[in-house]
């Protein structure tokens, strides 16, 4: 048996290795965060949060490479 994770505190997960976390939804804020990242002299977590209606023609896209 396993265990199972429910939405995982990810951003105190950083927190707790001495890092910092954002979190995303749209890809004018992961601009602004992953920028931030590239600057910052700590551990950077980025949380992007993504709408699940867009899988399948992301899958669809991957399988025509």
């Amino acid at each position: 048996m396993g265990t199972e994770f429910r939405s995982p505190n990810y951003i105190k997960i950083a927190e707790a290795f001495g890092g910092r976390g954002t979190t995303v939804g749209t890809e004018a804020e992961y601009a602004g965060a992953l920028k931030e990242a590239l600057t910052s002299k700590v551990l950077t977590l980025i949380v992007a949060r993504v709408d699940p209606s867009h899988y399948a023609a992301q899958f669809d896209a991957i399988r025509e490479l």
